[in-house]
Protein backbone atom coordinates (compact mmCIF):
# COMPACT_ATOMS: atom_id res chain seq x y z
CA UNK A 1 0.00 0.00 0.00
CA UNK A 2 1.35 3.69 -0.78
CA UNK A 3 1.83 5.89 1.85
CA UNK A 4 -0.25 8.45 0.74
CA UNK A 5 -2.96 5.65 1.57
CA UNK A 6 -2.12 6.34 4.99
CA UNK A 7 -2.75 8.86 7.45
CA UNK A 8 0.44 9.89 9.35
CA UNK A 9 0.74 10.01 12.72
CA UNK A 10 2.98 11.99 15.21
CA UNK A 11 2.79 10.20 19.07
CA UNK A 12 4.18 12.03 22.10
CA UNK A 13 3.95 10.12 25.33
CA UNK A 14 5.91 11.71 28.49
CA UNK A 15 6.94 10.64 32.48
CA UNK A 16 7.42 13.03 34.65
CA UNK A 17 8.07 16.06 32.14
CA UNK A 18 6.83 18.39 30.23
CA UNK A 19 7.32 18.18 26.46
CA UNK A 20 6.61 19.31 23.03
CA UNK A 21 6.96 17.90 19.72
CA UNK A 22 7.84 19.42 16.53
CA UNK A 23 7.76 19.00 12.13
CA UNK A 24 9.47 20.71 9.78
CA UNK A 25 9.81 23.52 12.73
CA UNK A 26 5.95 23.75 13.62
CA UNK A 27 4.99 23.01 16.95
CA UNK A 28 2.40 19.99 16.77
CA UNK A 29 1.69 18.68 19.98
CA UNK A 30 2.86 19.32 24.01
CA UNK A 31 2.46 17.38 27.02
CA UNK A 32 2.69 18.56 30.61
CA UNK A 33 3.73 15.58 33.46
CA UNK A 34 1.06 13.20 33.94
CA UNK A 35 -1.05 13.97 30.63
CA UNK A 36 -2.53 10.39 28.63
CA UNK A 37 -0.24 10.29 25.67
CA UNK A 38 -1.54 11.68 22.67
CA UNK A 39 -1.52 10.61 18.63
CA UNK A 40 -2.58 13.72 16.11
CA UNK A 41 -2.37 13.18 12.32
CA UNK A 42 0.20 15.47 10.67
CA UNK A 43 -0.02 14.68 6.96
CA UNK A 44 -0.26 18.36 6.44
CA UNK A 45 2.77 19.35 7.69
CA UNK A 46 4.53 16.95 6.36
CA UNK A 47 6.93 17.65 3.07
CA UNK A 48 8.20 15.37 0.22
CA UNK A 49 11.75 13.88 1.10
CA UNK A 50 13.16 14.83 3.85
CA UNK A 51 11.47 15.80 7.16
CA UNK A 52 12.66 17.03 10.54
CA UNK A 53 11.19 15.46 13.92
CA UNK A 54 12.17 17.60 17.32
CA UNK A 55 11.68 16.64 20.16
CA UNK A 56 11.60 19.58 23.21
CA UNK A 57 11.97 19.02 27.45
CA UNK A 58 11.85 22.23 28.99
CA UNK A 59 10.20 21.09 32.53
CA UNK A 60 10.72 17.80 35.01
CA UNK A 61 8.32 17.32 37.48
CA UNK A 62 8.97 19.22 40.89
CA UNK A 63 8.51 15.35 42.81
CA UNK A 64 10.81 14.26 45.72
CA UNK A 65 11.02 10.68 45.45
CA UNK A 66 13.52 9.26 42.64
CA UNK A 67 12.50 9.28 39.60
CA UNK A 68 13.12 8.35 35.42
CA UNK A 69 11.60 11.29 33.46
CA UNK A 70 11.57 10.24 30.10
CA UNK A 71 9.88 11.59 26.95
CA UNK A 72 8.91 9.55 23.39
CA UNK A 73 7.97 10.63 20.35
CA UNK A 74 7.59 8.49 16.74
CA UNK A 75 5.88 9.41 12.91
CA UNK A 76 4.33 6.55 12.18
CA UNK A 77 1.74 5.67 9.21
CA UNK A 78 -1.62 4.24 9.88
CA UNK A 79 -3.75 2.50 7.41
CA UNK A 80 -7.53 3.70 7.06
CA UNK A 81 -9.45 2.23 10.58
CA UNK A 82 -5.90 1.01 12.73
CA UNK A 83 -5.92 1.68 15.86
CA UNK A 84 -3.21 4.65 17.19
CA UNK A 85 -2.45 1.99 19.68
CA UNK A 86 -1.71 -0.71 17.44
CA UNK A 87 1.48 0.16 15.22
CA UNK A 88 3.88 -2.55 13.36
CA UNK A 89 7.35 -1.69 13.92
CA UNK A 90 7.71 -1.90 9.88
CA UNK A 91 5.00 1.15 9.98
CA UNK A 92 7.17 3.44 12.69
CA UNK A 93 8.81 6.24 10.12
CA UNK A 94 11.36 7.90 13.24
CA UNK A 95 11.26 7.52 16.76
CA UNK A 96 12.86 9.63 19.42
CA UNK A 97 13.63 9.31 22.99
CA UNK A 98 14.95 11.24 25.31
CA UNK A 99 16.51 9.84 28.78
CA UNK A 100 19.19 11.08 31.59
CA UNK A 101 17.83 14.39 32.57
CA UNK A 102 16.41 13.82 36.46
CA UNK A 103 17.37 17.49 36.73
CA UNK A 104 16.65 20.15 34.29
CA UNK A 105 18.19 23.64 33.94
CA UNK A 106 17.44 24.10 30.23
CA UNK A 107 15.54 23.06 27.53
CA UNK A 108 16.48 19.58 26.49
CA UNK A 109 16.33 18.73 22.37
CA UNK A 110 16.92 16.10 20.95
CA UNK A 111 16.23 16.36 16.69
CA UNK A 112 16.61 13.47 13.53
CA UNK A 113 15.74 13.22 9.99
CA UNK A 114 12.90 10.86 8.06
CA UNK A 115 12.27 10.06 4.68
CA UNK A 116 8.20 11.12 3.73
CA UNK A 117 8.30 8.91 0.09
CA UNK A 118 5.40 10.71 -1.45
CA UNK A 119 5.52 13.66 -3.79
CA UNK A 120 4.02 16.93 -2.49
CA UNK A 121 4.07 20.10 -5.01
CA UNK A 122 5.50 22.73 -2.24
CA UNK A 123 2.99 23.87 0.16
CA UNK A 124 2.71 27.66 0.25
CA UNK A 125 4.28 27.99 3.68
CA UNK A 126 7.46 26.81 2.20
CA UNK A 127 7.88 29.58 0.04
CA UNK A 128 6.81 32.15 1.62
CA UNK A 129 9.53 34.96 2.85
CA UNK A 130 11.25 34.53 6.32
CA UNK A 131 9.52 36.14 9.02
CA UNK A 132 11.15 38.82 11.23
CA UNK A 133 8.59 39.44 14.36
CA UNK A 134 8.57 42.87 15.09
CA UNK A 135 5.08 45.27 16.07
CA UNK A 136 4.34 45.73 12.93
CA UNK A 137 4.23 42.08 12.03
CA UNK A 138 2.01 41.31 15.27
CA UNK A 139 -0.32 43.94 14.57
CA UNK A 140 -0.82 42.90 10.96
CA UNK A 141 -1.61 39.60 12.33
CA UNK A 142 -3.87 40.40 15.16
CA UNK A 143 -5.83 42.03 12.28
CA UNK A 144 -5.98 38.41 10.64
CA UNK A 145 -7.26 37.36 13.61
CA UNK A 146 -10.06 39.70 14.06
CA UNK A 147 -10.96 38.68 10.42
CA UNK A 148 -11.15 34.95 11.36
CA UNK A 149 -13.14 35.84 14.18
CA UNK A 150 -15.56 37.28 12.35
CA UNK A 151 -15.45 34.61 9.28
CA UNK A 152 -16.15 32.07 12.21
CA UNK A 153 -19.19 33.37 13.43
CA UNK A 154 -20.82 34.81 10.17
CA UNK A 155 -22.40 31.15 9.05
CA UNK A 156 -21.47 32.37 5.56
CA UNK A 157 -20.09 29.23 3.69
CA UNK A 158 -18.22 30.74 0.86
CA UNK A 159 -16.69 33.69 2.81
CA UNK A 160 -15.46 30.92 5.15
CA UNK A 161 -13.62 28.83 2.11
CA UNK A 162 -12.50 32.40 1.07
CA UNK A 163 -10.55 33.58 3.90
CA UNK A 164 -8.83 29.81 5.14
CA UNK A 165 -8.61 28.85 1.02
CA UNK A 166 -5.05 27.97 1.19
CA UNK A 167 -5.21 25.87 4.46
CA UNK A 168 -8.65 23.97 3.26
CA UNK A 169 -7.15 23.57 -0.12
CA UNK A 170 -3.81 22.03 1.44
CA UNK A 171 -6.24 19.70 3.86
CA UNK A 172 -7.59 18.10 0.81
CA UNK A 173 -4.68 17.90 -0.79
CA UNK A 174 -2.94 16.00 2.52
CA UNK A 175 -5.81 13.97 2.84
CA UNK A 176 -7.18 12.89 -0.60
CA UNK A 177 -9.73 10.60 1.21
CA UNK A 178 -11.84 13.76 2.47
CA UNK A 179 -14.03 15.18 -0.56
CA UNK A 180 -14.50 18.53 -1.20
CA UNK A 181 -18.15 17.88 -0.57
CA UNK A 182 -17.86 16.31 2.70
CA UNK A 183 -15.62 19.32 4.40
CA UNK A 184 -18.54 22.06 2.93
CA UNK A 185 -20.77 19.92 4.46
CA UNK A 186 -18.97 19.34 7.67
CA UNK A 187 -18.13 23.17 7.64
CA UNK A 188 -21.64 24.57 6.86
CA UNK A 189 -22.82 22.76 10.11
CA UNK A 190 -19.99 24.00 12.11
CA UNK A 191 -20.61 27.69 10.59
CA UNK A 192 -24.53 27.57 11.84
CA UNK A 193 -23.75 26.50 15.22
CA UNK A 194 -21.97 29.49 15.61
CA UNK A 195 -23.67 31.76 13.87
CA UNK A 196 -23.52 34.87 16.05
CA UNK A 197 -21.89 33.71 19.09
CA UNK A 198 -19.40 36.39 18.97
CA UNK A 199 -18.06 35.80 23.17
CA UNK A 200 -14.77 35.55 22.09
CA UNK A 201 -13.66 39.33 22.97
CA UNK A 202 -12.22 38.56 26.26
CA UNK A 203 -9.32 36.27 24.70
CA UNK A 204 -8.47 38.32 21.32
CA UNK A 205 -5.97 40.49 23.45
CA UNK A 206 -3.43 42.61 21.70
CA UNK A 207 -1.52 42.79 24.80
CA UNK A 208 -1.38 38.85 25.68
CA UNK A 209 0.07 37.56 22.59
CA UNK A 210 3.60 36.08 22.74
CA UNK A 211 3.75 35.35 18.96
CA UNK A 212 6.63 33.09 17.63
CA UNK A 213 8.28 32.51 14.24
CA UNK A 214 8.08 29.24 13.56
CA UNK A 215 7.98 26.56 9.96
CA UNK A 216 11.82 27.36 9.70
CA UNK A 217 11.21 31.17 9.92
CA UNK A 218 8.39 31.06 7.06
CA UNK A 219 5.30 30.92 9.57
CA UNK A 220 4.20 32.44 12.64
CA UNK A 221 2.56 30.75 15.72
CA UNK A 222 -0.87 32.94 17.07
CA UNK A 223 -0.10 31.87 20.43
CA UNK A 224 -0.64 34.18 24.09
CA UNK A 225 1.33 34.47 26.83
CA UNK A 226 -0.35 31.89 28.25
CA UNK A 227 0.77 29.41 25.75
CA UNK A 228 -2.67 28.85 24.63
CA UNK A 229 -4.04 29.68 21.05
CA UNK A 230 -4.98 33.86 20.74
CA UNK A 231 -7.99 33.01 19.34
CA UNK A 232 -10.52 30.92 21.02
CA UNK A 233 -14.16 30.56 21.19
CA UNK A 234 -16.74 29.19 23.32
CA UNK A 235 -18.87 26.07 22.48
CA UNK A 236 -22.96 25.42 23.43
CA UNK A 237 -21.92 24.25 26.50
CA UNK A 238 -19.64 27.49 27.29
CA UNK A 239 -16.30 25.38 26.89
CA UNK A 240 -13.82 27.12 25.46
CA UNK A 241 -12.14 25.99 22.50
CA UNK A 242 -8.62 27.01 21.27
CA UNK A 243 -8.49 27.96 17.85
CA UNK A 244 -5.09 26.70 16.23
CA UNK A 245 -3.33 29.05 13.81
CA UNK A 246 -0.51 29.42 11.66
CA UNK A 247 -0.15 32.18 9.37
CA UNK A 248 2.58 32.61 6.59
CA UNK A 249 2.67 35.48 3.61
CA UNK A 250 1.11 33.97 0.39
CA UNK A 251 2.09 36.69 -2.29
CA UNK A 252 1.75 40.21 -0.86
CA UNK A 253 -1.24 38.76 1.76
CA UNK A 254 -0.55 37.33 5.30
CA UNK A 255 -2.53 34.31 4.95
CA UNK A 256 -4.34 31.05 7.83
CA UNK A 257 -2.07 28.30 6.37
CA UNK A 258 -2.34 25.62 8.68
Amino acid sequence: MPIHSHVIHAQLETRECTAELYINGFPITKLKPNEHAISISVNEFLVSGKNHLEVRVDMVADIKQPHNPWARARIAKLSDGASVKAVAPNDILSEITLRGFETLKETKTSTTWFDFNIIYEPWAWQNAPILHLNDALIDKAHTVLQEAAAVLFSGDLERYWLFFEVKLLDALRAYPAASEIFVRTHLKQLLAQNKGRETLAPFLDRKRHAFRVVAMGHALHCIDSDGLPSLRMRNAQGIVIPCRMFLAYVGSDLKVVR
